[in-house]
């Protein structure tokens, strides 16, 4: 079983943010995490996840695993004409048995001020369980900075990927045509933490494109942390306390 139910407009904007990448996408849910995922096929890979904990939701239910794609630009789509036209303060979802043994989601409106609208996700497809792990994030390195500088810095650099190295007292980047744009801590334009010998410095590749991914950006800050796997990195983006998107550069 899956049901959840929440108000829909922080989670129609995340949304937004995720079909700047790719409409199509997938979501897999879990007992204590609701994801929803998509990747933008250029290097390095950026996989983008929606993560959702049980405290974002007003009421959810999941006593299985569940891994189904979804096109995520529909979604988007419905919820905001759900919200803009319609007035629909809430929804909720659930999955249903579909036809060919496929599951459809079953998404119901509402509102304070009008009836309950029910609307069908177009027919899901089961993906295998194991497909597109998301790696895990080691929080004892990072560095954050205002989510308007960083966008600055996307049309500054001008270029399609950036070579980053975060040192104890900077971060640099680098494009691919050598043009370098650096912050220190002194400087107040970022924050640095966990790192203290030349051996803790992180380095990895970061790429700007789509730009409407990163201009759809709305949260104050933008968090990088290093994952599990090696040189790749995490971007944070805290929709609220109980979710977040997080772009994956591997």
């Amino acid at each position: 079983m899956l049901y959840f139910k929440c108000p829909y407009l922080p989670i129609e904007q995340a949304l937004f943010t995720l079909s700047r990448i790719n409409e199509n996408g997938y979501f897999k849910s879990y007992p204590n995490l609701l994801i929803f995922s998509t990747s933008y096929a250029d290097f390095p890979l950026t996989l983008v996840t929606l993560q959702l904990l049980p405290q974002f939701f007003t009421q959810y239910n999941c006593n299985t695993l569940y891994h189904y794609n979804v096109h995520i630009d529909h979604l988007y789509r419905l919820f905001k004409t759900a919200r803009t036209k319609m007035l629909f303060q809430s929804f909720d979802f659930k999955l249903i048995d579909g036809r060919k043994s496929k599951k459809e989601g079953v998404i119901t409106f509402f509102s304070d001020k009008r009836d309950s609208l029910m609307s069908n996700v177009r027919t899901l497809d089961k993906l295998p369980l194991d497909t597109q792990d998301i790696p895990s994030i080691q929080y004892d390195a990072f560095f954050t900075m205002e989510t308007e500088l960083f966008k600055t810095l996307i049309r500054d650099l001008n270029d399609h990927t950036a070579r980053v190295t975060v040192a104890r007292s900077s971060v640099r980047f680098t494009s691919s045509k050598l043009l370098n744009i650096g912050f220190t801590k002194q400087s107040r334009n970022c924050i640095i933490g966990g790192i203290k010998k030349v051996k803790d410095e992180m380095k990895f590749t970061i790429t700007f494109r789509p730009v409407p991914f990163f201009d759809s950006f709305s949260t104050k800050r933008v968090w990088f942390f290093r994952p599990s796997l090696s040189n790749c990195m995490a971007m944070v983006s805290p929709v609220n306390l109980h979710s977040e998107i997080t772009s994956y550069f591997v």
